[in-house]
């Protein structure tokens, strides 16, 4: 069976009803029976939301606070969510069988059944732990950091969408081996936890057409092929904030988040006013206020 897993807090509800829908559209979740398992550290505070999600085979876990979230993660877009899949063992109660983790800003476009359950037979066949997107992230400027972690030479794996053979994760301890590897650094992380599992896999990954985990840079202009299954916004800059909220290649976020919600989703809207203004009439812009204000409510 396959599963799904993300992780969230209470700054990232709008994003997570977004990308389960995004994945219900494109992933045959009741016939393969799916269940998605969603790690978040308020959950209460998803509760008002759930009426938006359209598959509604979903089980919220918080996060335990008796576990510890090791690493310094201050100064950062990231909070100490990003460790939570760290704890799958300890968090899911799932002994076996396969298990996508994507982020809460990765989103499905087209239907990716078919990739996916290719995928999951490839990892099945390979014997890995994981399957994942190889990135191209090492450049002259961090290049002095991946030799300190000792991964300078090795393919690197991006943790956007990672597909677990839990059988095998399981049986290799996995997820304790990366809690102690986390807790032996004694220096700031450049990528938190995608270093550490980088770090312990050292390279030995089944690599994935990279149109499942397409990288998006808000700050440049990209070039996006045909027949991308999944964009993930990566980065600080987001496709809600309306800085970038107009882009072209926000748009698709745009689209998934009004198919949701009936409006869209706009952020740092005072620093950006004149902006939103030119773009939005101010009645539905009290229409995106309202659905963000369930935040508050």
């Amino acid at each position: 069976m396959i599963n799904f897993l993300l992780i969230a807090d209470s700054n990232y509800n709008l994003q997570l009803v977004n990308a389960i829908n995004s994945l219900d559209e494109n992933f045959n979740l009741e016939t393969e029976g799916s269940t998605i398992y969603v790690i978040h550290k308020n959950p209460k505070s998803f509760e008002k939301y759930f009426k938006f999600v359209n598959y509604k085979k979903i089980k919220i876990i918080k996060f335990d606070k008796k576990y510890r979230v090791l690493n310094n993660i201050k100064n950062s877009h990231l909070s100490e969510v990003t460790y939570y899949r760290l704890y799958i063992d300890k968090l899911l109660g799932l002994e076996n069988g396969y298990l996508v983790y994507f982020d809460a800003d990765l989103f499905f476009i087209n239907n990716s059944t078919e990739i996916i359950q290719n995928a999951v037979k490839e990892l099945k066949n390979s014997n890995k732990l994981i399957a994942a997107v190889k990135e191209d992230i090492i450049t002259e400027n961090n290049l002095e950091y991946f030799k300190k972690l000792g991964i300078e030479n090795i393919p690197y794996f991006n943790a956007g969408l990672i597909v677990f053979n839990l059988n095998i994760c399981l049986q290799e301890n996995l997820f304790e081996r990366l809690r102690v590897k986390l807790s032996e650094i004694d220096f700031k992380l450049m990528y938190w936890d995608q270093d550490i599992l980088n770090l312990l896999l050292k390279g030995e990954f089944l690599q994935l057409d990279y149109k499942i985990n397409l990288g998006i840079d808000l700050t440049s202009k990209n070039k996006v092929p045909e027949k991308v299954f999944a964009i993930h916004y990566k980065g600080k800059n987001k496709p809600w904030d309306s800085k970038y909220a107009f882009k072209d290649e926000a748009a698709v976020y745009q689209k998934i988040h009004y198919r949701s919600f009936g409006t869209y989703h706009l952020t740092n809207i005072r620093s950006n006013f004149k902006i939103v203004l030119t773009k939005i009439k101010f009645f539905k812009l009290l229409k995106i206020l309202k659905i963000q204000s369930l935040k508050w409510l």
